[in-house]
């Protein structure tokens, strides 16, 4: 829920322990790992595109750092 409040973030539900987030930052899992944050690229899945995203579900702490990581990336997209 929190992940899909960021502006310009869509998250999509999930059943796993993975998420799919959209981005219009079509560098977004580079811009994320040069802060030391590791999303996989999913631009390359069927069906999906460029600014696509898939995260691990982590610990609590992890998923804050990645939170604050996506709304830094989103307001200097």
């Amino acid at each position: 829920e929190e992940l899909g409040a960021i502006p310009g973030i869509r998250a999509y539900p999930s059943r796993a322990n993975f998420l799919l987030a959209r981005s219009p930052e079509k560098n977004l899992a580079d811009r994320l790992g040069r802060n030391g944050l590791l999303v996989r690229d999913a631009s390359d899945f069927p069906g999906l595109g460029p600014g696509f995203v898939r995260i691990a579900v982590r610990t609590r702490e992890e998923n804050i750092r990645l939170l604050e990581g996506f709304a830094r990336a989103s307001r200097t997209a």
